[in-house]
């Protein structure tokens, strides 16, 4: 059986509120890949990082978890804008085509975070996670809060064990 190996690079992703400077950060990154065309990545991951409980918010008078699942929306909203403009800049202005992906990493503090999550991820459609095209979870976390008792709920046992599974085939 052959193998075949893929490069991956990655770009963690700056929430910069000028636009027109987030995507110079972002071009400026993607050109460390590009630069010499032997070398392309197969793929490049634009790395978002997503807050699963986010700070209580006095304002808005909104729960931890809605604001948390709004924040990541219109979050992955943007960097999903911004990938359009990036593969548009490589492809136009450089002649690169280069798969780019938008993948959101995690880092669940507690149980509650990881519930959060895996209630977000069992239902794929309505997840505010459904526009990145990957996630990226620490299993050192998961088996630290599974070994905390993390199992009890049905659907985290679920998305504890499509994890486990994932990681060992």
């Amino acid at each position: 059986m052959s193998r075949v190996e893929t490069s991956m690079e990655a770009v963690v992703y700056e929430d910069a509120p000028d636009a027109s400077a987030r995507l110079k950060r972002l071009k400026v990154a993607m050109l460390a890949f590009a630069g010499v065309p032997a070398t392309i990545p197969a793929v490049t991951a634009i790395l978002v990082p997503v807050e699963l409980l986010a700070a209580p918010s006095s304002s808005s008078g909104l729960r931890p978890a809605t604001l948390a699942r709004e924040t990541a929306e219109s979050r992955l909203r943007q960097v999903c804008a911004d990938r359009v403009q990036i593969r548009r800049w490589l492809q136009h202005e450089l002649g690169i085509t280069m798969d780019v992906w938008v993948v959101v990493t995690v880092l669940p503090r507690d149980i509650n975070e990881l519930s959060l999550l895996a209630n977000w991820q069992m239902d794929r459609h309505r997840s505010p996670l459904r526009q990145a095209d990957a996630l990226s979870l620490s299993l050192q976390e998961v088996v630290l809060l599974w070994g905390m008792g993390g199992v009890r709920h049905q659907c985290l046992r679920s998305f504890c064990c499509r994890i486990k599974a994932s990681f060992w085939m």
